[in-house]
């Protein structure tokens, strides 16, 4: 297939990724089975594999990956923007479904916003950790649990205006010293 971009002539093909290499610039690279040098357009969004049937066009200065149209390796894909980007998916509802997990990991800032909306966070065991703070802040807080243990090494502190403690068989307060008032 032939066609016309910008004013040059550009020819389309499908070949077989052979080799891939990274560029003087840093950029990534790939040679299909014919010896053609060709890098990813930035509309490829499928990370390319050496082993891989693509749709590529050529044109009279470059040849550009436009698809992956059958992996090597279907078992592993990498979806990957290009460049030094801030990279943005719009949508009016976006969902994200692994059948076996999900990982989110930024090697920065990671924010889960719902500004306007709620955020539900459920799972057969929920950990969350911090390696210096954790801050929770609420007009309500509301913990509903069968046994609840809070273990502090050094000083734990409640404070309020009002502080109630009930129970409905035993309190029990153990100290090497107790003051009241």
């Amino acid at each position: 297939m032939n066609m016309a971009i910008s004013g040059t002539h550009a020819t389309t093909q499908i070949e077989r990724l052979v080799t891939e290499q990274t560029a003087s610039d840093g950029s990534l690279q790939w040679y299909t089975a014919s010896g053609t040098a060709v890098i990813r357009a930035a509309s490829c969004l499928l990370r390319p594999r050496c082993g891989d049937t693509v749709l590529i066009v050529l044109s009279e200065s470059r040849g550009y990956i436009c698809s992956v149209l059958e992996q090597s390796d279907a078992q592993h894909c990498v979806y990957e923007f290009q460049g030094d980007l801030d990279s943005t998916l719009v949508a009016k509802k976006l969902k994200v479904i692994g059948k076996f997990g999900i990982n989110l990991t930024s090697f920065g800032d990671l924010n889960l916003l719902a500004p306007v909306g709620g955020l539900h966070v459920s799972g057969k065991d929920l950990f969350l950790s911090a390696v210096d703070t954790y801050v929770n802040i609420a007009s309500n807080m509301i913990t509903k649990v069968t046994d609840y243990i809070h273990k502090s090494r050094g000083a734990s502190l409640f404070t309020a205006r009002h502080h109630m403690v009930t129970a409905t068989e035993v309190v029990k307060i153990d100290a090497k010293r107790i003051d009241m008032g």
